[in-house]
């Protein structure tokens, strides 16, 4: 079976990483896998000469004829029997590429969680499957299609044996005292991840006896600059600190005590698989898909979204009981071991395979 990927992503988030963990899973089922990104982008340098076939683009705009020719071109050349899109604008290509003759079955990844427009896209006759990340994402887009069994829930994977006890020295490396509760999360810096309310809560903990470091990790995705306006805004007296893209972020891990996710919008929340793998305890909203990963003192600690007060209380929980947090870490580890990303490869051949059965 010969699958085409298409991805547009021009920068390295969890839907790029998620892409990665689905060829490897793919390939050791022996899945033969091509994509079709971006050139110079990140996937395109990713060191995966052994899981796919590497085919770029210049990406000029969302709709681009010449990507779409390109994509049939590959098809044909190629023998390809699926082209699964990775994003919208891959979405796009690809159905132009149908109108141009193209007889590819696509199937569609749908990871955000915001309502869309685009109903004639998602209702083309070439779609023979569309998978969300989460029965939430699911539930959002399901009012706009017409044929409502081309729905499917996969949830994101990890690679089970990407743990490392390596460490990027942090505490070092931004001079933070021993005796701090290191407080993170690692996610670009955009609107939907909700970082003012990570601020806030750091702000609520002004008062407590446990001194606290919080660290943003993550590239600048739009908002920065007004994080840090707000930031001098609050006067935190706990140390805030915005470290930028981390090379390996993920070993930051080892060194963090509290993993705090604030989004206010979410499709899953992929990197707290990361958290949950490294037995680091979470504390989190209950955004967008988040609930179907996490459950609430089970195996994190769930907040109404923007409710940075709770958020702040839990944190401490977790600082101040060494069961509550033994009990979380346990608990998530477990969990995050039935989302291995053979799982999610041998759930999506099932879906191409129905598709070329029939």
């Amino acid at each position: 079976m010969n699958i085409l990927h298409v991805s547009s992503a021009t920068s390295w988030r969890g839907g790029e990483q998620q892409l990665v963990n689905l060829m490897n899973g793919l390939d050791e089922i022996h899945i033969s896998n091509h994509l079709l990104c971006p050139e110079n982008c990140p996937l395109a340098l990713y060191p995966h000469e052994e899981i796919c076939y590497l085919h770029t683009y210049r990406k000029f705009s969302s709709f681009n004829p010449v990507t779409s020719i390109k994509l049939l071109t590959l098809v044909n050349r190629h023998h390809i029997d699926i082209v699964h899109v990775h994003d919208s604008h891959a979405h796009n290509y690809a159905i132009t590429a149908a109108t141009l003759g193209m007889k590819s079955p696509i199937v569609v990844s749908r990871k955000v969680d915001f309502p869309t427009r685009s109903t004639s896209k998602y209702n083309h006759s070439s779609i023979k499957a569309i998978i969300c990340v989460s029965n939430h994402v699911k539930s959002i887009i399901e009012p706009i299609i017409k044929k409502k069994y081309l729905l499917h829930v996969i949830h994101d994977s990890i690679d089970l044996n990407k743990r490392s006890d390596k460490t990027i020295n942090l505490r070092k490396r931004f001079n933070i005292p021993v005796d701090h509760c290191v407080v993170a999360n690692i996610s670009a810096l955009a609107d939907h991840k909700d970082y003012p309310t990570f601020l806030k809560t750091a702000k609520e903990l002004d008062s407590s006896e446990q001194p606290y470091t919080f660290l943003i990790i993550g590239s600048d995705a739009g908002e920065e600059q007004s994080l840090k306006k707000l930031w001098k805004e609050l006067e935190i007296k706990s140390s805030v600190i915005f470290t930028g893209y981390l090379l390996d972020a993920q070993l930051a891990l080892n060194e963090i005590d509290v993993f705090l996710f604030t989004s206010k919008e979410e499709g899953l929340g992929s990197t707290l698989l990361d958290a949950m793998l490294y037995e680091v305890p979470i504390v989190s909203t209950a955004a967008g898909g988040v609930p179907e990963i996490i459950n609430h003192d089970v195996n994190g600690l769930l907040a109404p979204v923007g409710n940075s007060k709770q958020l702040a209380t839990q944190i401490s929980s977790i600082c101040k009981d060494s069961n509550l947090r033994e009990k979380l870490t346990s608990n998530a580890l477990k969990a995050v071991n039935k989302l291995s990303l053979q799982s999610m490869a041998s759930k999506t051949l099932s879906i191409y395979q129905d598709i070329l059965n029939n």
